[in-house]
């Protein structure tokens, strides 16, 4: 009975579809996370947005989702003044969603395909430019002087801006292409860890075919600091960009005064296995947080801020899902080692 009521339902939602005309339906399939929003922005604002839709999709997919992006407006409650915005102020449409009022804004997400935007990596774009002045220019820059912006290039300045810093504009279009990315990127990645968590100078990638060598390089300077430092056993969890393990007992030191916290009483605990401490700094709150080392399993102790108070909700999440992804990451590993 209830496989009959599923194809009965299945049934009267093609025959729904059936009755949208084909020119609502073809262009709202180019947004595949929002294909009801789509048919209800083209009814309401009608050959306005179908334009749009042609000549700026990504621009339109920000007015179709502007509610989730921006929670505070609803775009779509107007259709008369967003009918005139995109005729004549797209610009005016990205700042209520907290994008810059640009027409260099609008001439971006005019080169993005659709298929490879969400509205949570819009939200993080948004983010990136409201953090600072100087890495909003050159994520502006990278992206207005990029002949097309494509899926790796979005990654890598919305979920890896931080490694921007060691790679200049002509390296960045040269990763975005290359069949390599994944590797490049991982490579990048650990050499801008690496220098946060030994408190080395970051090294500046001038090649892709150099990567390599540079990260050959960096091995044996971290090896070097590891031999002449009083060094801490292997960190558990991998680093990420906001939460660095402490691997020296100066650091150690240092961090716990910076913080006005008791952590550099437990150097023993560090040294045996049964703790471990990580600096967290994420839009510009920081913290410190502990990990409790047992035989099978590695689990969340304290999470603090400045003088042992509490963290924002922010923060707290970001720990927990890197707490999360790290555990999954180790087990993927065991599993694998297994079957070999």
């Amino acid at each position: 009975l209830v496989y009959d009521d599923i194809e009965v339902e299945k049934r009267r939602i093609e025959e729904f579809f059936n009755t949208i005309p084909n020119n609502i339906i073809q262009p709202a399939t180019k947004f595949p996370d929002t294909h009801w929003e789509a048919i209800e922005a083209i009814i309401l604002l009608g050959k306005d947005m179908l334009s749009l839709i042609n000549s700026n999709p990504v621009l339109a997919y920000i007015i179709i989702n502007a509610n989730k992006i921006n929670p505070s407006i609803r775009l779509l409650n107007d259709a008369e003044v967003l009918k005139k915005m995109i005729l004549t102020k797209q610009k005016r449409v990205l700042d209520r969603c907290g994008f810059p009022e640009t027409n260099q804004m609008v001439k971006i997400f005019s080169k993005i395909d659709p298929k490879f935007i969400r509205v949570n990596e819009l939200i993080c774009l948004r983010n990136l430019l409201m953090i600072n002045a100087e890495l909003k220019e050159r994520i502006l820059n990278i992206l207005s002087y990029a002949i097309t912006i494509n899926r790796n290039l979005l990654r890598l300045v919305i979920y890896n801006s931080p490694l921007l810093q060691l790679i200049s504009n002509n390296i960045v279009y040269e990763l975005a292409t290359s069949e390599s990315f994944i590797e490049h990127l991982i490579k990048i990645k650990q050499l801008y860890l690496n220098s946060k968590r030994w408190q080395l100078t970051a090294p500046k990638v001038m090649t892709l075919s150099s990567i390599n060598k540079t990260f050959e390089n960096q091995l044996l300077a971290v090896e070097k600091k590891r031999q002449k430092e009083n060094s801490f056993p292997q960190p558990p969890l991998e680093d990420n960009f906001y939460i660095t393990a402490i691997c020296q007992e100066s650091d150690l030191i240092f961090w716990s005064k910076r913080q006005g916290n008791c952590i550099r009483s437990y150097t023993s605990s560090i040294k045996s296995r049964q703790k471990y401490f990580y600096k967290v700094i994420f839009e510009k709150e920081e913290a410190t947080l502990e990990l409790i080392l047992g035989k099978r399993q590695i689990r969340k102790g304290n999470l603090l801020g400045i003088s042992n108070t509490g963290v924002s909700l922010a923060l707290n999440q970001m720990v927990d899902q890197w707490v999360m992804e790290c555990k999954m990451k180790k087990k993927k590993v065991a599993v694998t080692k297994l079957s070999d």
